[in-house]
């Protein structure tokens, strides 16, 4: 049915061409396509959910935000996250929530002048404009994390310490409820994996990458890429050798750094030069590649690395 229809006569045709002619049942489907679109249409508007609005959370509003930054107790040292740490911390989520740099170094000032052990206003200085450089985005939660486990309680968790957001959010299915792992899941099981395996006098391990795949649980595929990426990322650093009596020795990059910084200083030198050679490396890029992991615990400046106060 397309409603009241006239009967053509001259009087009442406007326009005529004979080529334009359709069979009656191809106009009953034409219609019924036409109703079926308008329907499933109108369902699907019928469904559509209108998710709350995200809305944006600054780190300075979080919890773990006031709890350093009225910590007096934290202190420097070498081989830990202490007061430079904490400085850079706060610093970056000043810089992340839109506050300008005179404002940050304001309160950082306050801050330090808190501390029992404060810093001078130099080093201060350097700190804070390190993190306004536009080198980094925001605080990372891993060291806000260590931070407040070593400063203010070791008991703390995730949600005594970041702010949960509400509403209607997809989360991914706990790792045991899937079939599948994600990538950055892998990546960081191989790092955790080398970083528990190495040893003072061994920071490396030596073995093939069938027993590595294994040894995780891994696809030997994935484990491929997944080394490719944390290589990219001088996250590992790690050498292939084929043949009969080859194999593979691999080492998490950060191990490594933790190992030469708890040693004396005269054996430091010793151990990059056995990094280099074990891993087929120049001095300089291992050297590099230190002062790069070392970055986020200090401020950059023109130093020796075996001679910096990680504190």
């Amino acid at each position: 049915h397309f409603g009241i229809v006239r009967f053509p006569q001259k009087k009442n045709i406007v326009f005529q061409e004979l080529n334009y002619q359709y069979s009656f049942s191809d106009w009953i489907q034409w219609s019924m396509k036409i109703d079926s679109d308008q329907k499933t249409k109108e369902e699907y508007d019928k469904k559509i959910i209108l998710f709350p609005e995200k809305k944006q959370i600054r780190q300075v509003d979080e919890p773990w935000f006031d709890m350093l930054l009225h910590k007096a107790t934290i202190i420097g040292g070498e081989g830990r996250l202490g007061r430079n740490n904490v400085i850079f911390t706060l610093s970056l989520a000043y810089y992340s929530s839109g506050y300008a740099l005179e404002t940050c170094e304001y309160n950082m000032i306050e801050f330090n002048e808190r501390l029992h052990e404060p810093l001078s206003s130099a080093e201060l200085s350097k700190i804070v404009r390190s993190a306004y450089s536009g080198n980094y985005e925001a605080a990372s939660r891993e060291f806000i994390v260590e931070l407040c486990q070593e400063w203010v309680a070791p008991e703390l968790k995730n949600k005594d310490l970041f702010i949960q957001r509400k509403g209607w959010w997809k989360f991914k299915k706990p790792r045991e409820q899937r079939k599948y792992s994600h990538k950055k899941e892998w990546k960081e099981d191989l790092v955790a994996y080398l970083s528990e395996k190495s040893y003072i006098s061994k920071p490396y391990l030596t073995l093939s990458k069938k027993d590595l795949a294994s040894e995780l649980g891994m696809p030997k595929r994935t484990l491929d890429k997944v080394l490719k990426e944390l290589k990219e990322e001088h996250k590992v650093f790690y050498k292939v050798t084929r043949g009969r009596n080859g194999g593979m020795v691999i080492a998490s990059v950060k191990a490594l750094f933790g190992t030469i910084i708890q040693v004396r200083k005269e054996m430091q030198q010793a151990y990059v030069a056995a990094i280099t050679e074990k891993f087929g490396l120049t001095g300089s890029f291992v050297l590099n590649t230190f002062k790069q992991l070392a970055a986020p615990y200090k401020q950059p400046e023109e130093v020796r690395l075996f001679t910096v106060d990680t504190g």
